[in-house]
């Protein structure tokens, strides 16, 4: 498997445990809900994807910022 491949495996595995609780427990507990099962799995992984994602930081690449140019002042002139 390639590295690309698996960047994120924290929302696919909130997919699969999602999807594999609607199809085994939700849908023989209330089979009314078996038409809907795919759009639940898809709501239900969105919602936990969000609340369970990774609030820590990007990690530093190592590099050091750029700084940003700062304009002249016309005001400055001006005074002197």
């Amino acid at each position: 498997m390639s590295k690309a491949t698996m960047r994120r495996p924290r929302p696919t595995a909130i997919a699969v445990v999602s999807a594999l609780l609607i199809q085994f427990v939700l849908i023989p507990v209330l089979p009314g809900l078996d038409m809907y099962a795919t759009a639940l799995c898809v709501v239900v992984t969105m919602v936990l994807a969000w609340f369970l994602r990774d609030r820590r930081p990007p990690r530093d690449s190592g590099a050091p910022p750029t700084p940003t140019p700062t304009p002249p002042n016309p005001r400055k002139k001006a005074a002197e």
